[in-house]
């Protein structure tokens, strides 16, 4: 007889209690001139959080302070008409001596719409040391060695000019530290800017103006929202090509899955476990059609989404009443179609999953016993997907799982049985 070992579990059990919460809200983000004045930050689970002026920013600087792609992360505000250029010419040491003859020739630099932390400065080789727009030093910090030329307005007839160099994003003693200059092409408004992530506490990103000077805290607190509303710029589907849209883009940790050509008032969530995506455009902006007939947009009534939000509930989103572009107005249904609550055992005979060997370096082992589980996958701790694994099997049941891949960290490993979701954590070493 296998002898099973004992390990002290998280156990967070889906179920259909308090299930079934339902909202309708109004998002709009304004009227006037200009058009789509504000984002509007919303919650699945409580309807509108806040809003936040579209264009009262143009470089957005990642807050949080783990070093992944949300420690290097920057942002450029194409909505505020932003646009970001490499300069090809020389690296840091050309500062002063910046030249933008034949700068239509080096391609605009464009914000990823699948990933916060893929931003316009983002782009190029990610291969430790380089990270798009810097290097990583011995002393745990990146070191900018890349210009920047930055238009503003409409391309190609930029209305003005910046020259740009981010210096450097290091942390020391728990403290985030930006630190970037910029200055008209002639050298004049020369600015130094730092800037103390401490300020910027629960907050995706750091927010400047470099037309107007100034540092800006605009977000809502990040532990609050899921989706918001905004604009953006958006890959057309079969292009190279990135067009401004208005859409809803979902924040870290919050996953999505899409439910095409379906009853909207039937569909199952249950179907789609293992759709749900961590691309933050998974919601986009193809819940809305162009008549071009009329130039009026309508909805697509045979579409849901399912949003699981941070602390693991799931909804159904679906959009009622037309997307009003005039005032970039939009109606949510949001239904809370399942609930997770939490509870801490023990494994043993009655138990329900257990994982082994933790720590594991090639492979760990999911055990259920007494169960239909259609599906096992593993999560890093903001919720993103992994691997998955389709299993649709019953009884007692070992699944492995190859976790070679994966970087050294703690993951969740999730098994959906029984219309129910069960995890656990382990650690990959």
């Amino acid at each position: 007889m296998n002898k099973i070992i004992t390990f002290t579990l998280g156990l967070l059990v889906m179920s259909q209690a308090n299930a079934q919460q339902k909202r309708t809200d109004v998002l709009i983000m304004g009227s006037g001139s200009p058009s789509y004045k504000n984002e509007v930050y919303y919650s699945v689970e409580n309807g509108v959080i806040d809003s936040a002026q579209v264009r009262n920013w143009d470089l957005g600087f990642s807050a949080p302070g783990n070093f992944d792609g949300r420690f290097y992360g920057i942002t450029a505000n194409h909505s505020n008409g932003v646009h970001i250029h490499p300069y090809r010419k020389g690296g840091i040491a050309h500062w002063s001596t910046f030249d933008t003859t034949g700068w239509k020739s080096n391609a605009e630099l464009i914000n990823s719409d699948t990933a916060w932390d893929k931003g316009a400065f983002n782009h190029g080789p990610e291969l430790h040391p380089r990270y798009g727009w810097g290097v990583y030093n011995s002393s745990g910090q990146i070191d900018g060695d890349s210009l920047y030329l930055v238009g503003f307005g409409t391309y190609p007839n930029y209305t003005s000019f910046k020259k740009l160099w981010i210096q450097q994003v290091k942390s020391s003693g728990g403290v985030k530290i930006w630190k970037f200059r910029y200055s008209n092409l002639d050298g004049s408004a020369d600015s130094s800017v730092t800037l103390d992530m401490t300020n910027y506490q629960k907050r995706n990103f750091a927010y400047y103006s470099m037309r107007n000077n100034v540092a800006i805290n605009r977000e809502p607190d990040n532990t609050k929202w899921d989706l918001v509303l905004g604009r953006y710029y958006g890959l057309q589907p079969g292009t190279n090509t990135y067009y401004q849209v208005t859409g809803i883009l979902q924040n870290y940790g919050v996953t999505a899955a899409k439910a095409s050509k379906v009853d909207t008032g039937t569909v199952d969530y249950l179907n789609y476990l293992n759709k749900f995506q961590t691309n933050i455009s998974t919601i986009g902006s193809n819940w809305k059609l162009l008549n071009n007939a009329t130039f009026q947009y309508y909805l697509d009534d045979s579409l849901a989404y399912f949003v699981k939000n941070i602390k693991g509930d799931i909804y159904k989103i679906t959009f009622t009443d037309n997307f009003y572009s005039a005032t970039g107005k939009t109606t949510i249904n949001s239904t809370r179609v399942f609930t997770n609550t939490s509870s801490v055992n023990s494994f043993e005979k009655n138990n329900f999953i257990s994982v082994y060997p933790n720590p594991a370096s090639e492979t760990v082992t999911v055990i259920m016993d007494n169960k239909n589980i259609t599906s096992c996958e593993i999560t890093d701790i903001t919720g993103k997907t992994m691997i998955t694994k389709i299993v649709n099997e019953s009884g007692f049941i070992q699944i492995a799982m190859p976790v070679s891949t994966l970087a050294p960290g703690v993951y969740m490993i999730k098994a959906f049985a029984d219309n129910k979701m069960y995890i656990s954590k382990f650690i990959k070493n």
